[in-house]
């Protein structure tokens, strides 16, 4: 799916959080959104899911607005994950994918619905925990959770919110090789993070982000891992150090 930003802003009372975006992303990228805390990276995305509205500038997925009644269609074959991974405290593992397996295959079978949720369990290695209430389980875990519910849908889209975030090792490259092999067939993918170095390997193509406003963009070649280190670094910008030292 592609994805088609043009001219969005969106204000929190007297605080603009998002200034005049402008961006495109291609299918069957992975692209980062990069930049501190509060830039306003979260926003954009629940903008392009439909949660948030924007008063000025719009959202295009697939040539179809995201206000518009036809966004329910991209919706179906959207994946997400966000900052607050919302899981259902009270429920096991198997019963959070299996909640929002319901809404996305409501009139399926039983048999294939098993099938399913048994599949992205197993990729993210919950298969043995799976009955588990969510509210024991590791941080970690819990991700792990939120992020097979995500692929529940077999996404033409995904969009993940800092999708490492309190992840080991093992997940993380569980998580790499997934996405790697979801945009290989085509699935569009937007991350945000903070965690320069995970990404660097993933990523083609990243934008710069602070306070509201893109400030860069640049293309990662070959994923290099210094391609995106030195891209974040040289927007992150200091006063003069003497005017800031004690």
């Amino acid at each position: 799916m592609k994805i088609e930003i043009r001219g969005l802003s969106k204000s929190f009372k007297a605080f603009k959080v998002l200034d005049n975006i402008r961006l495109t992303i291609g299918k069957g990228e992975i692209f980062g959104i990069l930049g501190p805390n509060g830039a306003g990276k979260s926003t954009l995305i629940k903008i392009t899911l439909g949660i948030y509205e924007a008063p000025r500038g719009c959202v295009f997925v697939n040539d179809i607005d995201v206000c518009s009644s036809n966004y329910i269609r991209v919706k179906k074959q959207t994946g997400f994950l966000l900052d607050n991974i919302s899981l259902i405290k009270s429920f096991s593992a198997w019963d959070n994918v299996e909640f929002f397996d319901r809404i996305y295959f409501k009139d399926d079978t039983n048999e294939n619905r098993k099938k399913r949720i048994h599949r992205v369990l197993q990729l993210f290695g919950l298969d043995t925990c799976s009955q588990k209430q969510v509210i024991y389980l590791s941080r970690g875990m819990k991700q792990r959770v939120a992020l097979a519910r995500a692929l529940i849908n077999n996404p033409q889209l995904l969009i993940l919110d800092e999708p490492n975030r309190g992840m080991d090792r093992e997940g993380k490259v569980i998580l790499k090789k997934l996405l790697i092999k979801l945009a290989e067939k085509g699935t569009t993918i937007v991350i945000t993070s903070h965690e320069l170095e995970d990404l660097s390997l993933l990523v083609q193509k990243a934008v710069y982000m602070d306070k509201g406003k893109i400030l860069g963009e640049t293309w990662i070649k070959n994923k290099n891992r210094m391609d995106l280190l030195e891209f974040y670094d040289s927007h992150v910008g200091l006063k003069d150090v003497e005017d800031i030292m004690i």
